[in-house]
């Protein structure tokens, strides 16, 4: 068994070889009795933060801030920048999972086959960090974690209780890899919906389909694999569209020009808006003005 990680007080982190699980990069458990600083970091893996006792919050360069609280964990993904709630990690205590299923090596001493690892990363890749509710068999393996890790970032354990907790590690990605995935279908109205709340509260400004991504807490393509599904558009169709609509009320009821039009539903240009309007309308907006849909 390889030297243990360098630690704080408080702290036991256990690299991936020195249990002989390739899909492990790291896995640590601290207990922090004050506020610790935690700058901005990335890792090359997953990670599983699962928060037993506190309350802590943590902030990422692309998404909204993540607060935890005991019992909940939360998912960081593949390489996403990230730092203790302004730069800081509050009083908690916690244990942390970092691993990486498209190792090359990652079936070896675990219980998942390669189809087994390849649906893994097809359910984590596409999410954002979020955070979900740790069920009652969940907290209590993460508790064992917290027992069984300090003797072996110590070194020296039988060879049979390396087994134990390589076993336990594998149920515990098993069983978070379900949670979030289960949840992630459960939320998928609820996330779409948000989505169209969004843009239209929005239309008037210049948006970023990554500024939507990073609000649901959802990759890009994640985002927009979800909202097509509900609605059978992209969001940037949705939002045109939308922006179209709101177009249409102004021309028929107020004064303004072509290009006062355009600035007020989102358009950068009257030029950009008219082929926008003549592409879903069928006519240009001075057409429209002077001779609405139906009244011909």
């Amino acid at each position: 068994m390889e030297a243990p990680l360098p630690s704080a007080p408080g702290e036991h982190r256990l690299g991936g070889d020195a249990l002989g699980l390739p899909i492990l990069i790291a896995l640590g458990s601290m207990r922090a009795r004050s506020a610790q600083r935690l700058a901005w970091h990335a890792h090359p893996g997953y990670e599983f933060l699962f928060l037993l006792e506190g309350k802590t919050a943590y902030e990422f360069e692309s998404g909204p801030l993540q607060e935890l609280t005991g019992g909940q964990f939360l998912l960081i993904p593949r390489g996403a920048r990230h730092r203790g709630g302004q730069d800081y990690r509050m009083p908690s205590l916690l244990c942390g999972i970092q691993f990486d299923p498209v190792h090359q090596n990652a079936c070896k001493n675990s219980v998942f086959s390669p189809p087994d690892l390849q649906a893994m990363e097809e359910q984590l890749s596409p999410l954002g960090p979020c955070v979900r509710e740790m069920p009652r068999e969940l907290s209590l393996r993460i508790r064992a974690i917290q027992v069984a890790l300090p003797p072996f970032a110590a070194g020296g354990v039988p060879p049979l209780e390396a087994a134990s907790l390589r076993a336990l590690l594998c149920q515990i990605l098993l069983d978070a890899t379900r949670l979030l995935a289960t949840r992630a279908r459960g939320d998928a109205t609820s996330l779409v919906k948000a989505a169209r709340a969004y843009l239209e509260q929005r239309h008037t400004e210049t948006l970023r389909m990554n500024a939507l991504a990073a609000h649901l807490g959802l990759s890009r393509a994640r985002m927009f694999e979800l909202f097509r599904a509900e609605t059978g558009l992209s969001p940037n169709d949705y939002l045109q569209r939308f922006r179209i609509e709101a177009a249409k009320q102004l021309l028929l009821h107020a004064e303004g020009s072509i290009t006062d039009v355009a600035m007020a539903t989102g358009f950068t240009s009257s030029q950009y808006f008219s082929r926008v309007f003549l592409k879903y309308c069928g006519r240009t907006p001075q057409q429209f003005r002077r001779q609405p849909a139906g009244s011909e």
